[in-house]
């Protein structure tokens, strides 16, 4: 039977509240995302789910599966005691997968080592699955360190087995993309980050895998990434397989409101952006429809985009938390944060991370230039930030 469901997760254990102590309130996205991936695989009712994680136990040259009859696993790594979760291990299909593997010269199999209770990476998607489904067997997988295309051949392996199989299966690959988005991060803000996750959001929307095996390994490895090698073997799961993409979102476009700029590139170059700071219209989804037709036809410094444009077109939405006034460029971080300038009703905004803007007092410039402010009169300084979306 063909896969039945297949879902690449992110795994920041405080989205988890009782590891958040109130800190998930920031990633009330992503939480509703999840819980919303977790209501269709309870409709979905798999026999197996399997979860291929980069935070198992690994090994440089084997592919390792947890073993035995039950797998428990827990927060107490994250100072939370007490909130423990068994896995039921589908021993049968694990089997099959080993047997398989031998057939192919794939080093895998059951592993006896460390079954690393304190695995993220499976923990977080599993803690939401279990509030709506829990009647499933699961099948554990770790990565190792053989190259990308042998993880992919992997893949294309455990997609025979699964599909000869007359079980219902759901997959989960476990992935948190690059973890260098953010100068407050862990690891810092890096270009390549950005770039890294935009090239990944790339290929999983169009369903075009090959890319993950010829993208530049300096760029994977400077982006600091967490699940490349676990979306290949779901790759190469889906090998040969008609693909269908959607990223599962909340009804944010339809009960929240904010405001919005529509950045429009053809061939890397501006060709419209319009938008608004405070939010305008009834909800998100007609503030971002809105000022998409603005950037398109109402820019006065572009002519209007014509339809045999399209093609050669890039859009990027971002969407604006509330601005915040401030008194220095000391709350100031150009990567971060966008900025808008006011004198009575002269107003200018940039948005952060723009080509060319390296420091705040050029932010700053930008915006009073824009606002036909001069350098030496006073302003009314507000940041925001942004979620962008390309």
């Amino acid at each position: 039977m063909p896969i039945i469901g297949s879902y690449i997760l992110p795994h920041p254990p405080f989205c988890v509240p009782e590891v958040g102590r109130g800190k998930e309130k920031a990633a009330a996205k992503t939480i509703e995302a999840l819980t919303n991936v977790a209501k269709e695989i309870a409709s979905l009712e798999p026999d197996t789910i399997v979860f291929i994680s980069p935070h198992s136990e690994a090994y440089r040259d084997f592919f390792p599966i947890a073993d035995g009859e039950v797998g428990i696993c827990n927060f107490s790594a994250y100072g939370v005691q007490g909130l423990n979760f068994r896995l039921f291990y589908d021993r049968e299909l694990i089997k099959e997968i080993a047997d398989a593997a031998k057939q192919r010269n794939i080093s895998a199999g059951p592993s006896s080592g460390n079954d690393n209770a304190s695995d993220h990476g499976t923990l977080v998607p599993l803690y939401y699955i279990n509030r709506f489904y829990r009647n499933f067997k699961a099948v554990r997988l770790g990565l190792s360190g053989f190259p990308l295309l042998e993880h992919y051949r992997y893949g294309e392996m455990l997609g025979d087995v699964f599909s000869n199989s007359q079980k219902k299966i759901v997959v989960i690959a476990s992935a948190d993309l690059s973890h260098c988005q953010r100068a407050d991060g862990s690891y810092g803000f890096r270009v390549e980050g950005p770039r890294y996750d935009e090239m990944m959001q790339k290929i999983i929307e169009t369903g075009n895998f090959g890319l993950l095996l010829s993208m530049d390994r300096s760029l994977i490895s400077k982006a600091k990434e967490c699940g490349h090698r676990s979306i290949l073997v779901l790759a190469g799961m889906l090998d040969r397989q008609e693909i269908k993409s959607e990223e599962i979102l909340p009804d944010t476009f339809l009960k929240t409101k904010a405001g919005v700029f529509v950045t429009i590139y053809e061939h890397g170059e501006l060709r419209g952006c319009l938008g608004s700071v405070k939010a305008l219209k009834e909800n998100l989804g007609q503030e971002i429809a809105h000022n998409a037709i603005s950037a398109a036809t109402c820019d006065t410094r572009f002519s209007p985009i014509k339809k045999e444009e399209f093609p050669y077109l890039k859009i990027t939405v971002d969407v604006l938390t509330n601005p915040i006034p401030i008194l220095s460029v000391m709350d100031l971080d150009v990567t971060k944060y966008g900025i808008i300038v006011e004198n009575g009703d002269r107003k200018g905004v940039v948005l952060p991370g723009l080509s060319g803007i390296e420091t705040p007092e050029q932010q700053i410039s930008v915006a009073k230039r824009k606002a036909g402010i001069d350098e030496d009169e006073e302003i009314t300084l507000y940041r925001f930030e942004v979620k962008r979306h390309q």
